[in-house]
Parts: structure tokens; C-alpha cells; sequence
């Protein structure tokens, strides 16, 4: 067994220096194409995910075919060119203000910054961009965005605050982008939730009030299809959709 595992160990070894090279050489392109490749299989899981949790009768009407490829790229495309190269910048920009090195005060120093300003931010648009890919004009998009911000906000913190603290406590800079990805594999089946949820839920309609039919003495003429009384007591009944 030692025989086998050995050669299997040198070439993750040397696999492992080749990508630190690469990381060292060529930032953008390395983290960009690592981003693309752990996004897409965590949307493939993601979705895998999704079908999964339908009810036969939806698993029967979508054939059985549960991976929408485009989806997968398009999600991918988007962590790859923007988020990555985001990330990148950002971590070294709080690395230039507050410095380099071990310790839970510095590394809380940048989580506190990075929560306040850099999440609420770019969780928004990443929130209006997946909205879109999916689909959705800018107005359903921008209204759901405004729907689930605070809530993914709120989500991202319970995962992302301690996550955060050992990326910057104990994960060289170079690979914390790195990290970011494959803790993103688990919080994206949070967001994606979040993300992929029907834009018009409602709440579920009251049930109908128990009908007593009117006596002979009281019963009165029904009322015409343009009468106020009708409009405003169709209004009425009508359950508020969600903003």
C-alpha cells in the first residue's frame, strides 16, 4: 500500500508547487480558472440538490433532466471574471490596511470591514445578477433582490464570520481565495435557495368564510359586474403578494 500511495503523493506534491507557481505568476488567470471550475461543480451539486427535493410529478415533467448546463455556465462565467478578480483586490486592499500576519485582532479587524462594507454590497449584486441569469427582467430582479437581501445578509454572516477568521488567522495570502471558494460550495446551497426562489411567493390564501345562505326576507339582487361594492369587496379579498 505504502508502494502504491507513494507515487499518487509525489504528483499531488507536484501538482500542489505547479499551482502555487501559477498563483504566484499569474494571479487573475489562476484564481479565475480555479473559481470557474469549483462554481460550476458546486452549482452541478446545487442543482443536483434542487431536482432532488421536487415532487415526482415535477421530476416527471421536467423529463428527468436536472442539469441546466447554461445555468451552471453562466453562474461560473460570473465567480470567474468579476468575483475572483474582486476578491483578489480586496483582500489586498485590507491587507495594505491593516498589514499581514497571525493573530484573531488583526484578522477581526478585517472581517468587521469586510462584513460591513464588502457584503452587503456585492451579496446585492450578486443576488440582481443571478435573479437575471435566471432569467428575470430588471424589475422582478430588482424587487426580489430587495426581498432577500437582508435575510442572505444574515445567512452569510453565521458562515462567513468564522469562516473568514481562519482564512485570515492561518491561510497564507495567496490562497484565501482559494478557501473563499470551497467554504462557498457549502454556502452556496444557501444562496442558491435564496437565489432561485420563485420571485411571486405569496402567502397561502386564507380559507374562504363559511357561507350562509341568505332567507327569502333578506335576500337581495346581486350586485352588477361595474359596481363599487363588488370591485372593493373583490379587493378585499384578495391576499397581498409579497414586495
Amino acid at each position: 500500500m505504502a508502494s502504491l500511495l507513494s507515487p499518487i503523493t509525489r504528483r499531488l506534491a507536484r501538482a500542489w508547487s505547479m499551482y502555487s507557481h501559477a498563483l504566484e505568476k499569474r494571479p487573475f488567470i489562476t484564481k479565475g480558472c480555479t473559481a470557474f471550475t469549483i462554481y460550476t461543480t458546486a452549482d452541478v451539486i446545487r442543482q443536483r440538490y434542487e431536482f432532488s427535493v421536487l415532487d415526482a410529478k415535477e421530476q416527471e415533467l421536467r423529463q428527468g433532466k436536472w442539469l441546466d448546463e447554461a445555468r451552471a455556465v453562466r453562474l461560473s462565467s460570473w465567480y470567474a471574471v468579476v468575483h475572483a478578480p474582486y476578491i483578489h483586490m480586496w483582500y489586498g486592499f485590507l491587507d495594505k490596511l491593516y498589514g499581514i500576519g497571525p493573530g484573531f485582532r488583526l484578522a477581526f479587524k478585517k472581517v468587521v470591514t469586510d462584513q460591513t462594507l464588502n457584503m452587503p454590497l456585492f451579496l446585492g449584486v450578486t443576488l440582481y445578477v443571478s435573479a437575471r441569469m435566471s432569467g428575470m427582467n430588471h424589475t422582478d430582479a430588482w424587487e426580489k433582490t430587495k426581498r432577500d437581501h437582508l435575510e442572505t445578509i444574515i445567512g452569510a454572516a453565521l458562515c462567513w464570520v468564522p469562516a473568514l477568521c481562519v482564512n485570515f488567522m492561518y491561510v497564507p495570502p495567496k490562497y484565501r481565495l482559494l478557501f473563499v471558494n470551497v467554504v462557498q460550495v457549502g454556502f452556496g446551497v444557501f444562496l442558491s435557495k435564496m437565489a432561485n426562489r420563485s420571485a411571486d411567493d405569496t402567502p397561502p390564501s386564507p380559507p374562504p368564510p363559511p357561507h350562509h345562505p341568505a332567507s327569502s326576507a333578506h335576500q337581495t339582487s346581486p350586485l352588477p359586474a361595474h359596481s363599487p361594492a363588488l370591485s372593493n369587496a373583490v379587493a378585499a379579498s384578495t391576499p397581498p403578494t409579497s414586495a
